[in-house]
């Protein structure tokens, strides 16, 4: 059969325009599954060790995903991270981007490239469950296949949303929001602590923890917003005396 006779038989089963839609539909709906797929096989290479901290991002996810942080929701993250230093400490080691998955996803490289755009970092529709993490160690690569290609558009819908929870909350961790901020403050306070801890004259560790605040702090975080460091200069001495 030539090009003209496969041609006529093509057409007489679908014409041209019809072939090119019903491709570009399949396409779509292929490369949404492949990309999302992607994602998952990303965020699994996450350390299985912060998991305890994402966990904790989901728990306070609306304080987490907000713009505008009222005292009484930053007190309660607060507490909460003073009651489990573990957490605290695995959120400061994500923030500080240690882990090579979360400095992929700060870069917005592929696979997260695919699926959100750059500076889309807020998740209006923030329904991501702890469960989450449960699924990420434990659903294979065919059983998350499975999902993003159900029948069921809510399945696939629902499947992919929470991995765009979960990148999002990961960068309002990593971004400059109000979140941050508060953690931030509160790994300059265990450090302070750290000056009165190694020394029993306090005069020496005041000295220190006032040097850290004039000359170490700009280098331990070069990107603070001016925000950031006009909260961290009028907090630094009521760090200190709440320390001492």
């Amino acid at each position: 059969m030539n090009d003209e006779q496969a041609s006529k038989v093509r057409n007489s089963i679908m014409d041209g325009s019809a072939r090119y839609e019903v491709d570009k539909k399949i396409k779509e709906s292929v490369n949404y599954a492949v990309a999302y797929l992607q994602v998952f096989e990303g965020l699994k290479r996450i350390d299985p060790k912060y998991d305890k901290g994402m966990r904790f991002l989901i728990r306070h996810k609306e304080v987490v995903n907000t713009d505008t942080l009222e005292r009484d929701h930053v007190m309660q993250v607060i507490d909460a991270l003073l009651e489990d230093i573990d957490a605290l400490q695995l959120l400061i080691g994500m923030m500080d981007r240690q882990d090579a998955e979360v400095r992929m996803m700060a870069a917005r490289l592929p696979p997260y490239s695919y699926v959100a755009k750059r500076g889309q970092d807020r998740v209006e529709n923030m329904i991501v469950e702890e469960s989450f993490v449960d699924d990420l160690r434990n659903l294979g690569r065919e059983e998350v296949s499975e999902r993003l290609n159900a029948p069921d558009k809510h399945l696939r819908a629902r499947t992919a949303v929470d991995m765009l929870c979960i990148n999002g909350l990961i960068n309002r961790l990593i971004k400059p929001t109000p979140v941050r901020k508060e953690i931030r403050l509160l790994k300059i306070q265990l450090i302070v602590e750290e000056f009165y801890l190694d020394t029993e004259d306090l005069e020496e560790a005041r000295r220190k923890a006032e040097e850290f605040f004039a000359t170490r702090l700009r280098s331990l975080y070069p990107d603070l917003t001016e925000e950031e460091k006009a909260e961290i200069d009028q907090r630094g001495a009521e760090i200190i005396e709440a320390v001492e």
